[in-house]
């Protein structure tokens, strides 16, 4: 028996389904966001993480197949794992990450009960952004094996790039950072900063004065800016009260409060603003038909009230969706060919489609004139193809074989935008791994749980 979280959002059940393939049904008898189950020894009752305000801490439930039991165990915590004091024991220790901390809470399985207080065990843990899941595994024999960074190493580097690839320069302090993007004049940028295990905010960095300006202060994630065409706004997903990525804007300014543009149960990722205003396109999860692509119209022809509208759903993930700056074709990748490959489909009715990748891509970018297209191959490569398209009532789309032009050392966050481009297409802005942060090597610790009580 296997048991799952069919995917991120606020209506998630947990489910299960036999190994040897079946119907997956709910074995929790709520829906939130829930995530990341595991076994207890015996196999029929399990732990599950259903986060808060912020996706990578929130309380960790017991669980029954029967879908019986459904009890808070342990609150505030990261993904946990549970390490057994000798191999088959129902006694030990949940593991989880607080604050960059490797923390051990003793913990009986028999009963899912914690007894005495969660101690630390290894410092600098390193936790993705955005959480929840942690580098962190055990065995029934004791060995433990971790991921560090050096506390504040430099794990990400936003950088600038030619077509060739020739480094130009860099953007903002090099460290947790991702999800660049250039403003509509290319004098700013906006990107992400991770500013502790649990949070992030939206940064601004000045390219003509060299500075970064902190736009976002609330204490949860802050996400995957994109720009507004009058350079004046930002759209963005946060995870601010209890909810997993609702869309916000705020006024690069600095002035007002962000504003909620649109709150679902839902889990959405990346935002992108129209070039014309006229829209904003995310994914939305749904558990029958995982990520779609909708559309928010926010320009000023939009009825007052106006709710999004789906633009793509099917049974497979449609991701990263981004709308031609002439508004004729929306660019996205999917995995409907068993892989993730790069798409052109007409806007704003989806009838039609062609393929742009050949061998594996993610996150489509347009260059200003709508005649180039832009993606990241499944090599890593920066990719380009030329366009001939003509729009109306019997679209054509051309596109030519794409051309590698460098590799990006891209960060690998299948669900974000993690490169711009300019509007002539001569420069990137990508968020690539800094080589001194990710090459600090696995953690393994031979008997860890010496000394500990068991």
């Amino acid at each position: 028996m296997i048991v799952f979280s069919p995917g991120p959002g606020n209506q998630v059940a947990i489910q299960r389904v036999p190994a040897a393939g079946g119907v997956p049904t709910d074995v929790s008898k709520t829906k939130g966001s829930y995530s990341y189950p595991i076994f207890l020894p015996g196999g029929r009752r399990f732990l599950y993480l259903a986060s808060g305000a912020t996706p990578a801490i929130g309380d960790v439930y017991v669980g029954s197949l029967d879908g019986n039991e459904n009890r808070r165990v342990l609150a505030g915590v990261s993904q946990v794992v549970f390490a057994p004091s000798a191999a088959g024991s129902s006694i030990g220790h949940l593991l989880f990450v607080r604050e960059s901390t490797l923390m051990a809470q003793p913990f009986e399985a028999g009963s899912a009960q914690t007894s005495g207080d969660a101690v630390p065990i290894a410092e600098n843990v390193f936790v993705p952004p955005g959480g929840p899941y942690i580098p962190v595994t055990v065995s029934e024999n004791s060995v433990l094996v971790y991921w560090t960074t050096q506390g504040t190493a430099a794990m990400n580097e936003i950088v600038w790039f030619d077509r060739a690839g020739k480094r130009l320069g860099s953007v903002g302090a090099p460290g947790n950072v991702l999800t660049p993007s250039i403003s509509p004049d290319e004098k700013m940028v906006g990107f992400t900063r991770q500013t502790s295990s649990n949070t992030s905010d939206l940064w601004l960095w000045d390219v003509v004065r060299g500075i970064e300006t902190r736009l976002t202060s609330d204490a949860s994630f802050n996400v995957g800016p994109s720009w507004a065409p009058q350079g004046n706004r930002v759209v963005f997903r946060s995870y601010r009260g209890a909810r997993v990525g609702d869309l916000y804007q705020a006024s690069v300014s600095g002035s007002g409060h962000d504003e909620l543009l649109l709150a679902t149960p839902r889990g959405k990722v990346d935002p992108e603003w129209s070039r014309d205003g006229r829209f904003i396109v995310y994914a939305e999860i749904d558990p029958k038909t995982k990520w779609d692509l909708w559309v928010l119209p926010v320009g000023d022809d939009a009825p007052a009230g106006q709710k999004p509208i789906p633009f793509l759903q099917t049974d497979f993930n449609e991701l990263q969706g981004e709308i031609s700056p002439d508004g004729h074709w929306m660019a996205y990748s999917s995995d409907e060919s068993g892989s993730q490959e790069v798409y052109v489909r007409p806007f704003p009715v989806a009838e039609g489609k062609w393929r742009i990748s050949t061998a594996g891509g993610i996150q489509p970018r347009w260059r200003r004139d709508s005649r180039e297209l832009f993606f990241v191959g499944a090599d890593g490569k920066m990719n380009a193809v030329t366009v001939k398209a003509v729009s109306g009532t019997k679209p054509s789309f051309e596109a030519s074989a794409p051309v590698p032009l460098f590799d990006t050392h891209i960060v690998d966050l299948p669900v974000a935008f993690d490169y711009d481009v300019t509007a002539d297409g001569k420069r990137f802005l990508v968020t690539t791994k800094n080589a001194a942060g990710y090459a600090e090597p696995l953690n393994v610790v031979v008997n860890w749980n010496a000394g500990l009580k068991k």
